[in-house]
């Protein structure tokens, strides 16, 4: 990542405005974090995160795509996270395993926030911090809607039974 934060303070900028964690945030508060952040690459089909395993970071999906899935890879997908989207913050923020299987839907190339420096993006920008909670409230909303639409059909599913 320092080669990217090595450019004009203008190309930072457009860079981070991409990513959903850094939306408004100025790249001189976290440069000199985010170059102390690892990247990865997947391959499709590679799994990322598993309830079965301990998680000590945030992925920014900085190309291709993730796919979420709960209970088993074998359910249907619950969520796709494109370019700019990040997954693992709800075990990091609640000191848990994750919840969710992750695995790549294409080669994907990550952004690695390790814990500890997530945490210090939060205390040096209180617009990465707002942008950390506006994450987790549109996750909240999108299970939200996910679980009425699946009441909804089981409601369906009663009434034809009947």
């Amino acid at each position: 990542m320092s080669d990217a934060l090595g450019m004009n303070s203008d190309y930072k900028r457009s860079l981070l405005e991409g990513l959903e964690l850094f939306r408004g945030v100025r790249a001189d508060d976290v440069q000199d974090l985010l170059q102390r952040c690892d990247r990865r690459d997947l391959e499709e089909g590679e799994l990322l995160l598993s309830p079965s395993s301990n998680n000590e970071h945030v992925f920014v999906v900085l190309s291709g795509s993730l796919s979420v899935h709960v209970g088993s890879l074998d359910t249907p997908k619950l969520a796709t996270m494109e370019v700019g989207a990040c997954v693992g913050e709800m075990s990091i923020i609640e000191d848990r395993d994750p919840s969710a299987y992750v695995i790549a839907a294409e080669p994907t190339h990550l952004l690695l926030i390790h814990q500890t420096i997530l945490w210090d993006m939060v205390n040096a920008s209180h617009e990465f911090a707002k942008n950390l909670l506006v994450v987790m409230s549109e996750r909240v909303r999108s299970h939200n809607r996910v679980i009425a639409h699946s009441f909804g059909e089981l409601k369906k599913v009663e009434q034809r039974a009947k």
